[in-house]
């Protein structure tokens, strides 16, 4: 069991965390498509408890509050919008993630990957997406050659 599937385990109790294929299967459009195009692809993060709005409040609790660190946006946006269009009543961070499937928002949590409860979920992703993809690819990525 991974140190988040622990974690998440003491929080939520006795639940199937997706991990490996269930969190992030194989897709063929990985090596095609990685890094030149955007594709569609299943994940298993919509059924992951730490990825429940009051899990991801306490991530935002976690978060230092440095200036770029948090970000959000309430209101239906275009897709050509700027950054800082917020055409929406203007909301709390924790009213935003705590309604975020009925409130049209956006929210970025920067760092997360620092966190000690997600740290680990993201790097078996990142892990993941790294062994779906070509060595060329691999070469090419700027986030391979870190």
């Amino acid at each position: 069991m991974t140190e988040s599937a622990q974690v998440a385990a003491q929080r939520f109790g006795p639940v199937a965390l997706p991990t490996g294929e269930a969190l992030l299967p194989r897709s063929a459009d990985y090596e095609s498509k990685f890094n030149r195009m955007d594709f569609p692809f299943d994940h298993g993060l919509a059924y992951h408890p730490l990825f429940e709005p009051q899990a991801l409040l306490e991530l935002a609790a976690r978060i230092p509050k440095y200036e770029d660190f948090v970000y959000w946006q309430n209101g239906r946006v275009k897709v050509d919008d700027k950054w800082d269009a917020n055409p929406g009543e203007r909301l709390s961070l924790e009213e935003t993630i705590r309604n975020i499937a009925n409130n049209d928002s956006l929210v970025i949590l920067k760092h997360a990957e620092q966190d000690p409860v997600y740290g680990p979920v993201l790097q078996e992703i990142l892990q993941r997406i790294f062994s779906f993809t070509s060595s060329s690819s691999k070469m090419t990525s700027s986030w391979a050659n870190r």
